[in-house]
């Protein structure tokens, strides 16, 4: 396995220190984790939408609105599992379904 380079400016994100402080496997859990908080406010966005609860122009076409909230979503559900299996390669192959990391696991 390659060394990684972070390159451009500190953004925070856990990539930017891989090599230096953090592990693989620790910045993993961290952006998996970081996804599934995401995907909690995208939901809570969502329910808003269907529920009347946002100040939107008369021509917004809010079914559409909350479809495409509802992709981002899905999109995030499938980026936190693709990450799990970025750990399920460092591992060896061997899968772990960790719900405080995974998008949709209560």
């Amino acid at each position: 396995m390659g060394n990684h380079q972070s390159s451009g400016g500190d953004t925070g994100s856990s990539a930017d220190n891989i090599g230096r402080n953090l592990t693989i496997p620790t910045a993993i859990a961290f952006e998996r984790k970081e996804m599934k908080r995401m995907a909690s406010r995208v939901l809570a966005f969502k329910k808003m939408l269907a529920n009347g609860d946002m100040a939107l122009p008369q021509e917004a076409d809010v079914s559409e609105m909350i479809a495409n909230a509802m992709i981002a979503y899905r999109a995030l559900e499938d980026a936190s599992m693709r990450m799990g299996k970025v750990q399920q390669a460092y591992d060896g192959g061997v899968s772990v379904y960790d719900k405080d990391q995974t998008v949709g696991a209560n």
